[in-house]
């Protein structure tokens, strides 16, 4: 019997997105790598066992240390990236995962409306607003 892996929340799905990105320009500035599955590994277990950040410096310092044990042969899927990276969603609201006191403080009295009217989001955005048990005087 095989376990489903749950969903990935949303800032795992934003998480994988930027590091395919840095994996992205890391790639372009390294023409010598060879894409395949077998190296874009490589690369991210010398990052993971380090629990080092997935930047471009840190790319960089993997290459260095892994290439002698690079795969010559490319595929075409692969990419140094987080495995199995999800879709990002681009039907998500612009204030998705920055509902707090100061950002409801200073959002202007149209993006505020804006927000609460919105026919796909606008309950949502309510009641993220209101699990903050905001007064009116706080808001403004």
């Amino acid at each position: 019997m095989t376990e489903t892996k749950p969903a990935p929340t949303e800032a795992e799905i934003r998480e994988n997105a930027r590091q395919a990105k840095v994996s992205y320009q890391w790639m372009q500035r390294n023409l010598d790598f060879v894409p395949n599955r077998f190296n874009a590994n490589l690369i991210s277990l010398y990052i993971k066992t380090r629990g080092l950040s997935w930047d471009i410096e840190n790319l960089q310092a993997a290459h260095e240390f892994v290439k002698d044990g690079y795969d010559p042969n490319p595929d075409e899927q692969a990419t140094p990236s987080a495995p199995e990276a999800p879709p990002i969603r681009e039907d998500l609201p612009e204030w998705q995962g920055k509902i707090t006191r100061e950002y409801i403080r200073d959002l202007s009295r149209q993006d505020m409306h804006r927000f609460m009217k919105d026919p796909k989001f606008g309950k949502e955005f309510v009641k993220q607003v209101n699990d903050l048990k905001l007064t009116r005087g706080a808001i403004r």
